[in-house]
């Protein structure tokens, strides 16, 4: 083995010890996109050998953002295809925070129709954005969700946790195992 995958394999021994999932980040936007996928393709079978889960935050997933900056989305699709091939537990998908929901929609309509080994995309696929497209997301079967405890201080709009459970709530979706009491507390 060389260097590289012993340091990986390392990191990985460490976290096994103390946490059941790891989370990686890329970007969708970056230049190196194919060795970033290849990493982090090697990473998540060193993960699974320890018996860890993999969640993958695929960052710049969608169009637009403070630099208007566009995302293939056949590229997102093949990005989000060899991630789930090569074993991710969990994909998220993250946007900029003001993403269109008909936009959105197509987006992960097409991501969910994947045909990709093992779990379903409907299994593993997951959205981080903004109130209208999380619920939105919620409405066409997406069932993994990122929110933040609190509102973000560089201005982002990614939906809180509490707004994203009081939203949902009053759409009459399941909440899982979610306290909605406990959750609303936390924007206090």
């Amino acid at each position: 083995a060389d260097t590289h995958e012993l340091d990986l394999w390392l990191a990985v021994e460490s976290i096994a010890a103390e946490h059941k999932m790891i989370t990686i980040e890329m970007s969708c936007r970056s230049e190196t996109v194919s060795e970033t996928l290849m990493g982090v393709i090697k990473l998540t079978a060193l993960a699974h050998s320890a018996g860890i889960q993999v969640k993958l935050r695929l960052l710049d997933s969608f169009s637009g953002g403070p630099d208007g900056t566009e995302t293939d989305p056949y590229l997102l699709q093949d990005v989000v295809q060899a991630i789930a091939d090569g074993g991710a537990d969990v994909l998220i998908v993250q946007g900029h925070g003001n993403e269109d929901e008909d936009d959105l929609r197509a987006h992960l309509e097409s991501l969910l129709g994947l045909d990709v080994s093992g779990e379903s995309m409907m299994e593993r696929l997951g959205f981080r954005g903004n109130l209208d497209c999380t619920v939105m997301a919620s409405k066409i079967g997406l069932t993994h969700f990122e929110a933040a405890a609190a509102g973000s201080a560089d201005g982002t709009q990614f939906v809180t946790l509490a707004d994203a459970a009081t939203a949902m709530a009053d759409a009459g979706l399941s909440l899982g195992y979610l306290d909605l009491a406990a959750a609303q507390t936390l924007s206090k």
